[in-house]
């Protein structure tokens, strides 16, 4: 037994040495840290710290504020753009829809003038036939409907007289 306790003994008197040792840096760390924390250098060095990460954060969150004002505005940017494209399409297709409205006109204007000088045609010849010898000025320019009643009033072999009350309507 007498080796065994000897290296034991050795070790353990290794471990106080080193336990020493731990508290002597630990004694050594606490006093430099004292010696910079009240130092002006390293109140300069925390400083510039939270300046760098307060610029950073400053620059991150200006950024995503410059991206949402940005999206916003784009968007704005893009309706009004989409109202003028919008409009100038809706001006073109108002055009094209004008153009083929207009052109309806006129076709059913012409188709009106026809049937109107058709049906002035065939009274004048009827009226020419029943009365050969009366004055057919008075039935020039008249409308559509008078010239109706007038064919009506002729077919049912209708009066003068009648054909003049017609027109006074």
């Amino acid at each position: 037994m007498g080796q065994n306790d000897n290296q034991f003994y050795q070790m353990e008197s290794k471990d106080d040495n080193f336990v020493d040792d731990d508290i002597a840096i630990h004694l050594l760390v606490r006093e430099y840290y004292k010696e910079h924390l009240d130092t002006g250098e390293y109140i300069a060095y925390l400083q510039r710290e939270r300046d760098c990460r307060a610029y950073h954060t400053g620059m991150i969150q200006s950024r995503k504020e410059g991206v949402e004002e940005g999206k916003i505005l784009g968007k704005q940017e893009g309706i009004e753009e989409g109202i003028r494209i919008g409009k100038e399409e809706g001006y073109e297709e108002g055009i094209r829809l004008g153009r083929e409205e207009g052109r309806k006109i006129v076709k059913q204007k012409e188709i009106e003038e026809g049937i109107l000088e058709v049906k002035r045609d065939c009274v004048l010849m009827i009226f020419k036939k029943e009365f050969p010898y009366e004055d057919t000025h008075f039935l020039e320019n008249l409308s559509i409907e008078q010239y109706d009643a007038i064919m009506k009033l002729l077919s049912e072999n209708g009066s003068l007289e009648q054909i003049h009350e017609v027109l006074k309507k």
